[in-house]
């Protein structure tokens, strides 16, 4: 992976989601589903200014790159998310995806909010995909990379939309995050997998 300058401080610094050049993360994720296998990947990021990339990629994999924007250390994706086959024709991001390292305490939320249009074959759509995290408590948390202090947060994401005729409201599920200061995501969960981090190169 090839990596720009380092991120200017105050506006990407986030001790609860570094950025930090040259530093690499790797995580395994295993499925709910028993019959099938772990995986594991590795992520970094860097960036300059008020942007940075993240970039993670597993065995066979090809690279994946998302792209955020952030201030005063709050971080915003960029990247839409993919909707299966859906061609995006518009994508515009509103909120906070992960929120600055003082403002998590208990009780604490924020929102990302996904307004999208797109194709279907003949069809068009639109959609609002909300990703709404609050932070509980703090607590110990253990994984293959060691014991950690950790918040602990729950998040939900919801789809309100039409594909054509079709309406698309619905959740999406909810899940439950691990950050630890200066380490970043430790552990997620789901009814989908759960991944944990299993070293951090610096």
């Amino acid at each position: 992976m090839a990596w720009a300058a380092p991120a200017s401080a105050g506006a990407c610094d986030n001790a609860l989601n570094p950025v930090q050049a040259g530093w690499v993360w790797t995580y395994r994720t295993t499925p709910g589903d028993t019959r099938k296998p772990t995986s594991t990947y590795t992520l970094g990021r860097a960036g300059a200014g008020a942007e940075f990339q993240e970039q993670s990629t597993g065995a066979g994999k090809p690279v994946n790159t998302t792209r955020f924007s952030c201030a005063g250390g709050a971080q915003t994706s960029l990247t839409p998310p993919q909707l299966g086959d859906i061609k995006l024709t518009r994508a515009a991001v509103s909120g906070v995806g992960i929120a600055a390292a003082p403002d998590w305490k208990p009780g604490a939320s924020w929102s990302l909010v996904w307004d999208l249009e797109g194709r279907q074959g003949l069809l068009s759509g639109k959609a609002l995909i909300t990703a709404r995290r609050q932070v509980l408590i703090r607590e110990k948390v253990t994984v293959p990379a060691g014991t950690f202090d950790a918040w602990k947060v729950r998040g939900n994401l919801r789809v309100v939309g039409k594909l054509g005729p079709v309406p698309l409201n619905r959740d999406l599920g909810e899940f439950e995050e691990w950050y630890a200061e200066g380490v970043g995501l430790v552990k997620s969960s789901s009814s989908y997998s759960v991944t944990e981090l299993m070293t951090l190169k610096k």
